[in-house]
């Protein structure tokens, strides 16, 4: 039984081993070229689109007559449509997520202004906090407001920095998880 165990411990870790390898290869690549890698991700996800969208028109043309046809003709086409623009334009997808992400800091401060006037209300010694916290909070949601690209940027070196740490993450447990399966093995024998 447990000779077993080992084997398949050290099967499982080999996949362990896989991914962790992808994972540190692409948090590398985020890391280092985070708007090219927002690019490709936008241009793939363009592709997608375009084959779903081909897809249903497909569909479309294979179900003529059926109530459902229509609409997988309009999807198909407004899919096929979008993922074409995505295609053309990745800078205005990636620019897109910028905003919403300024648009949310610019409102996080608004709130933390609305904080601040409460504790001032109730006397509370530290309403400057908030008011410090708003102010360094409103300013970063305009600046990337006005420069979304390079608030993508960061996400995705953030998001390419976990990827690394995930990666060791990987190689850690990996490392541990096989002197665990060496130790089943040799007290198996």
């Amino acid at each position: 039984m447990f000779r077993n165990l080992g084997e398949n411990i050290k099967k499982k870790l080999l996949a362990v081993n896989i991914w962790s390898l992808i994972l540190l290869i692409v948090g590398i690549f985020l890391l280092v070229r985070p708007e090219s890698t927002l690019f490709m991700i936008c241009r793939l996800l363009g592709v997608a689109m375009i084959v779903i969208g081909a897809l249903l028109i497909a569909s479309y043309i294979n179900m003529r007559g059926e109530p459902v046809a229509a609409g997988a003709l309009a999807g198909g086409v407004i899919l096929a449509a979008f993922g074409i623009f995505i295609l053309a334009r990745p800078d205005v997808i990636a620019a897109f997520a910028g905003i919403l992400f300024a648009v949310i800091l610019i409102s996080y401060a608004c709130g933390q202004f609305v904080e601040m006037s409460t504790l001032r209300t109730f006397h509370d010694d530290r309403w400057y906090l908030c008011l410090i916290g708003g102010i360094v909070t409103m300013i970063l949601g305009v600046v990337f407001l006005f420069h979304p690209m390079r608030l993508t940027s960061v996400l995705v070196q953030v998001a390419g920095a976990a990827m690394i740490y995930a990666a060791i993450c990987g190689f850690v447990f990996h490392k541990r998880t096989a002197d665990f399966a060496s130790e089943v093995h040799d007290a198996a024998e």
